[in-house]
């Protein structure tokens, strides 16, 4: 095999695997924690923030039963701080702390949320909504 062949060679194979490594990264790779919502409740919810680890996101309106995209969200735990509107009326899901609670691994995870009917009902805004993990 001559000298150029194989410099050829060489140079294809290091373009090629740079060209798989930047892709992953471009496209989400296994080293991201992505997290969307899925809203489980009867009613639409509108301009949903949650923030991750101090880190704010916007998931915009959902419909019932509807689903956002995913975000990659550097840092999260099994449970956020959640607020979004219903009904014109401001609701939120507060945690107290993250005290023994461990960080999500690298992966896809859906924040799925639901609005307690008679809580909702008794106008306690603040204890309406809940937030449950699920990984596809």
């Amino acid at each position: 095999m001559n000298k150029s062949l194989l410099y050829f060679t060489l140079c294809a194979l290091i373009l090629s695997l740079s060209f798989f490594v930047g892709c992953k990264s471009l496209f989400g790779g296994d080293d991201e924690v992505w997290i969307r919502i899925k809203n489980s409740s009867s009613y639409s919810m509108q301009d949903i923030k949650v923030n991750f680890t101090g880190d704010e996101f916007s998931y915009g309106d959902l419909a019932s039963s509807e689903e956002s995209e995913y975000q990659s969200v550097g840092e999260a735990y099994r449970y956020a701080y959640v607020e979004t509107e219903v009904e014109e009326k401001k609701i939120m899901l507060v945690p107290i702390d993250y005290v023994g609670a461990t960080l999500l691994k690298p992966g896809k995870y859906t924040y799925v949320l639901s609005i307690d009917e008679e809580v909702f009902q008794s106008d306690d805004y603040d204890h309406a909504l809940a937030l449950e993990l699920k990984k596809p």
